[in-house]
């Protein structure tokens, strides 16, 4: 973890912060909601749990630091599938004791 938060900031995200805000979608889990919440800080929120979000920080060559507010889902890092300068969709994982597949979201 702490690896992982030292990479924070070391690159520039090449993508302007608001291309990754939006709705995104798994036919399992349902809908998410992704918001800029700082300048260089996004936020997952998780539409079927109302007390469960996740930050996000850019890291370095397309990773993200995604952290819940929740510490029992876990620290992780993550990222985006782009095409281009479109955004296609988010992989999300948790602790493997809550759930072991990672859900693929897709923006809508």
């Amino acid at each position: 973890t702490d690896d992982l938060v030292k990479r924070v900031g070391k690159e520039r995200n090449p993508m302007t912060m608001s291309s990754f805000v939006g709705t995104y979608t798994n036919p399992i889990y349902g809908d998410i909601k992704i918001r800029q919440i700082k300048r260089k800080i996004l936020e997952i929120d998780f539409l079927n749990h109302r007390d469960l979000n996740a930050s996000l920080q850019y890291m370095d060559n397309g990773e993200w630091l995604m952290r819940y507010n929740n510490l029992g889902y876990g620290i992780f890092k993550t990222k985006f599938i782009t095409d281009g300068a479109d955004v296609k969709s988010i992989e999300i994982k948790v602790n493997d004791f809550l759930e072991y597949d990672p859900y693929v979201f897709v923006k809508q």
